[in-house]
């Protein structure tokens, strides 16, 4: 995309791919019964059959194509359903095998840098995590392993985003990839070759360090925006509404310098040192403590 500095917005390439691309598995919506391994639930397959089967007023065309094939099993309509995008699915399988990933971050462009690579690797996360769980149920642990291995490939595929939402996105793919991992569990339906894998791979994830990279990340966007705000046109950033003060260019440059340097020096003394990406920790007391510090300087 590009930034329509007259129009304030941002002017996609190909808005109807990116639209379609968002859309893709918009039927989830209306799934129930998807269990969660914190409530140590499984997925209750009449129900998601049932919810599926009773959305006779949807316009989707794949649950269109759905309701009219006669019901069978409740994961083979789960299967259909996915089956509309099996070309895409097999491409992101066939992607999630490669080493680096690239979404082209506009992250000169600071905090108006759009992210819509989220949204997407999200239902994504949510097909294979499904197909996962279906193949589980239908005797596959096999099919249910890859699957559940191209969901912690879509989680590693943001490791180069220094970014809090990235951070965000990360945690929901790890915690919605685990509900495969626990039901195999719970229908004892891994091998114990099935468990040296997953053991592997989890050992592999490590959120600590992740959350630490985002923080940093976060505070140079924090700095950048003082720059946007400050300054816009020196630091070749576009004027827009958002960051559109004039009467901030009467600001001296040392004010604006030393505010940045207050706030870099604010997350390396009241953040950072709160956690442990070496231990996998953080420190929860400590940044209680943070806090209480904190307040007692601005009281």
């Amino acid at each position: 995309y590009t930034y329509d500095s007259q129009r304030g917005e941002a002017v996609f390439a190909d808005p109807e791919g990116k639209a379609r691309l968002e859309n893709l598995f918009a039927w989830n919506r209306l799934i129930k019964g998807e269990g969660s391994w914190r409530k140590a639930t499984r997925m209750d397959w009449p129900k998601v059959q049932e919810w599926l089967r009773a959305a006779t007023n949807s316009e989707l065309p794949a649950v269109q194509a759905l309701l009219a094939r006669p019901a069978g099993k409740p994961v083979d309509d789960v299967f259909f359903l996915l089956a509309q995008n099996q070309a895409e699915l097999a491409e992101i399988t066939a992607a999630a095998q490669r080493p680096y990933t690239d979404f082209r971050v506009h992250y000169d462009e600071g905090m108006l840098a759009l992210l819509p690579h989220l949204a997407v690797l999200k239902q994504f996360t949510y097909a294979f995590r499904l197909r996962a769980q279906a193949e589980l149920e239908a005797g596959r642990p096999d099919a249910a392993l890859q699957d559940w291995q191209t969901c912690v490939a879509l989680n590693e595929s943001l490791k180069a985003d220094p970014v809090l939402i990235g951070l965000l996105v990360r945690i929901a793919i790890v915690e919605s990839s685990l509900q495969v991992v626990w039901e195999g569990l719970a229908a004892r339906r891994w091998t114990e070759a099935h468990l040296q894998v997953i053991e592997t791979r989890l050992a592999d994830i490590n959120l600590v360090a992740v959350a630490l990279e985002a923080l940093r990340g976060e505070r140079a966007f924090n700095l950048m925006l003082m720059d946007q705000m400050f300054r816009p046109e020196a630091e070749g950033f576009p004027r827009t509404p958002d960051n559109d003060h004039p009467e901030l260019k009467w600001m001296p440059s040392g004010w604006v310098s030393q505010t940045k340097l207050s706030v870099a020096r604010m997350y390396e003394r009241y953040i950072f040192g709160a956690f442990d990406p070496d231990r996998r920790q953080v420190d929860i007391p400590l940044i209680h403590q943070y806090d209480r510090e904190v307040e007692a300087a601005l009281s």
